[in-house]
């Protein structure tokens, strides 16, 4: 994976690890964070290496990485709330930065700035992983179609007021069966959103297109681009399946805006490293992988369902799905522009 924290990080961010973490020398090796047990810290490799292992059903331990210099760790557990989904050994005589997710939560809501340098840099982060992943998800043995995350998590994030600016910014699309909405190799101007219908997402493989994956209403196509640099060019084919209707965000305007505006930035980086988060963890759940953590969170909602409700959570679920079937309704009777 080509992440380096030391490299990416903005300013804020960077000055606030250094401010704020705890340094952490392995004597020996060392697990900072355990498959399917809380943890409170997330962790930045600043000398040594990492091995990133996680259980398959059978019970045995799959190596997903060996991570070197300005690697970052247990950002997922702390985008969701969830058990983590590998297991993560320092070897000896790493230095790693321990940040408290408790401090950090109580900084960023006092600092937009803070906020949106950190977010931006976990959907990086994870966006490059997830591409990493991909390549293990497209050969395993099998069909695995991997349903794309649905924006409701990027929604429950954003304000009334961020998704009113999409709707006046936002341009509307209308597909025929078979038409491409973006090419496999290219670059993109444009986030697309899907208002209505389905798309095939395919990838070239050996010559031959091959189907890895399908959308629908209510989800998100071309972000993994606009987390790269301007000129990064987009991993995937996607196609209208039937009758489609999207609306495209130009990525400079929206970028304009989140430079502009640090809680919008925070609130739409959070919601997509969120997005993503979900994303990578489903699709090693889609290999048979992350068992042990999976069969904790099923243990837990056994334990949990006749006692406890997250009403925080299924409100947040129903305000997303609110605020899109608005942004829906507010391009129903508007003029569909050509497609480039």
């Amino acid at each position: 994976m080509d992440f380096n924290f030391f490299k990416l990080a903005e300013g804020p961010l960077k000055n606030w690890v250094h401010s704020s973490a705890k340094v952490i020398s392995a004597q020996k090796e060392e697990i900072l964070i355990s498959e399917g047990k809380d943890c409170e810290e997330i962790y930045i490799l600043r000398r040594g290496e990492l091995a990133v292992t996680t259980s398959s059903k059978g019970g045995e331990e799959v190596l997903l990485a060996n991570l070197c210099e300005g690697s970052l760790v247990g950002e997922m557990s702390f985008l969701e709330s969830r058990p983590p989904v590998a297991t993560v050994r320092a070897k000896l005589g790493s230095e790693v930065l321990a940040l408290d997710k408790k401090l950090l939560i109580k900084d960023i809501a006092n600092d937009s700035a803070l906020g949106r340098s950190l977010f931006h840099l976990l959907s990086q982060k994870l966006s490059q992983q997830i591409q990493d992943q991909n390549t293990l998800v497209h050969t395993f043995s099998g069909s695995i179609i991997e349903p794309l995350r649905k924006v409701l998590t990027l929604f429950s994030d954003l304000a009334e007021s961020d998704v009113n600016w999409l709707s006046k910014n936002a341009v509307l699309y209308r597909l025929r069966p078979d038409q491409i909405l973006i090419h496999q190799g290219e670059t993109i101007p444009e986030l697309f959103l899907i208002l209505a219908g389905d798309v095939s997402v395919s990838i070239q493989i050996d010559g031959q297109e091959k189907i890895v994956g399908s959308s629908t209403r209510g989800e998100l196509l071309g972000e993994m681009s606009m987390l790269g640099s301007e000129y990064t060019l987009t991993t995937a084919t996607v196609r209208a399946e039937s009758g489609l209707e999207v609306i495209g965000i130009d990525k400079k305007t929206l970028q304009s805006n989140i430079d502009s505006n640090p809680s919008f930035g925070l609130r739409f980086y959070r919601g997509m490293a969120r997005m993503l988060s979900q994303r990578g963890r489903d699709q090693l759940v889609s290999m048979g992988l992350a068992s042990i953590s999976t069969e904790k969170e099923l243990t837990d909602e056994q334990n949990n369902s006749n006692d406890v409700i997250d009403f925080e959570m299924l409100s947040g679920i129903t305000t997303a799905g609110t605020r899109f079937d608005w942004l829906c309704k507010e391009f129903q009777n508007k003029t569909a522009t050509t497609l480039r």
